[in-house]
C-alpha cells in the first residue's frame, strides 16, 4: 500500500495541484490540516483522500469532524493528527497526542503544525510529520511531503524535498 502524506497547504493551490500528479498511482492522501479543504481536489480528482483538520479551519470546532484519528493499514496502527501536542483549540474530548504516544496506542503518529520535516522514533512509536507546502519555504524550512510503503511486514517512511523530488529522511519500521 502506498501512501502520499500532506501537511500545512494553507490555501496553496498550486502547491496542492502540483501534488495531483504525485498522488497518481498512491493508494491513499493523507492530509493532516490546515487546511482541510485544500484536499477537495485531491477528492474531486476521485483520489481516496482521508484529511484531518487544522487548528484554525472552522472544521476544528465541528463535532461531526474527528479532529484526531487512528486509522489501521495492513497491521499498522496510525494515528492522524494536525498538532503533535494538545492545543487550546481541542475539542474537549480531543485524545492527548502524548498520552497516545506514551501508551504505544498506535505504531505511527503522523501529524502536521510546526512546518517542519521529522522521522524519528519515540518509545517504540515512528514520529513524522512531512512538512509543509505552504510556500516553498517556510518557518525555515523547505516545502515537502511524505511517502509510506506499507506491507503486512514493515513501512518504509521517506520525506521528498517539493523542488527536487530529492529524499531528505528516511526510516523503516519491521515488525
Amino acid at each position: 500500500m502506498k501512501l502520499l502524506i500532506l501537511s500545512d497547504t494553507h490555501g496553496n493551490s498550486d502547491m496542492v495541484t502540483h501534488m495531483l500528479g504525485i498522488a497518481d498511482g498512491m493508494d491513499l492522501v493523507v492530509h493532516l490540516g490546515d487546511d482541510y479543504r485544500d484536499a477537495l481536489p485531491l477528492m474531486d480528482a476521485n483520489i481516496a483522500t482521508i484529511r484531518v483538520p487544522g487548528t484554525w479551519g472552522r472544521e476544528y470546532q465541528d463535532p461531526m469532524i474527528e479532529n484526531r484519528r487512528f486509522e489501521d493499514f495492513l497491521g499498522w496502527r496510525f494515528f492522524l493528527t494536525h498538532t503533535p501536542t494538545v492545543d487550546p483549540h481541542d475539542m474537549p474530548d480531543d485524545m492527548n497526542p502524548a498520552m497516545v504516544i506514551q501508551n504505544q496506542w498506535c505504531d505511527v503518529v503522523c501529524h502536521g503544525h510546526t512546518h517542519a520535516p521529522k522521522l524519528m522514533m519515540d518509545g517504540g512509536v515512528l514520529i513524522l510529520n512531512p512538512g509543509h507546502l505552504t510556500a516553498k519555504f517556510d518557518r525555515g524550512h523547505a516545502a515537502s511531503y511524505a511517502m509510506a510503503k506499507v506491507s503486512d511486514t514493515d513501512c518504509e517512511f521517506t520525506i521528498h524535498d517539493l523542488q527536487t523530488a530529492k529524499v531528505i529522511q528516511q526510516m523503516r519500521l519491521r515488525k
